[in-house]
Formats: C-alpha cells, structure tokens, sequence
C-alpha cells in the first residue's frame, strides 16, 4: 500500500522521502495519467522519471535505440 502525503512528507531520510513521493506520484500517475495530474504532481513525476533513468544509465540499464 502507497502511504499517504503525510506519511510522505514525515520522513526524514532524503532517499526514503524521494522514493515515497515518487511511489505516491506514480499511483496517481497509473489513475489518471499525466493531464490529470496536478501542477506539483507533474513535477514530482518527472523529477522522479529523471532520476530514475539517470540510475539506470549509470548501472548500464538505461537502453536508447540507435539509428
């Protein structure tokens, strides 16, 4: 189960608080898709889609077509 924001907003190891939001962020995500997301919520969403394609590409996940 996704905690709730203030669940979220509780915690109080950086890591732990990115990873909550951004689990809390993708079930809305999964709900409604991005335009039904709320200004913050977008942000949240792509701030998390960022670092997690940039843990990926630094762990040799990250995979780009190429022409």
């Amino acid at each position: 189960m996704t905690d709730g924001i203030g669940e979220v907003l509780a915690r109080e190891d950086p890591t732990q608080f990115a990873l909550a939001l951004g689990d809390l962020v993708f079930a809305r995500f999964e709900q409604v898709g991005f335009e039904g997301l709320t200004p913050a919520e977008r942000v949240a969403h792509c701030v998390d889609w960022l670092e997690r394609a940039h843990v990926e590409a630094h762990r040799g996940e990250f995979h780009q077509a190429r022409p």
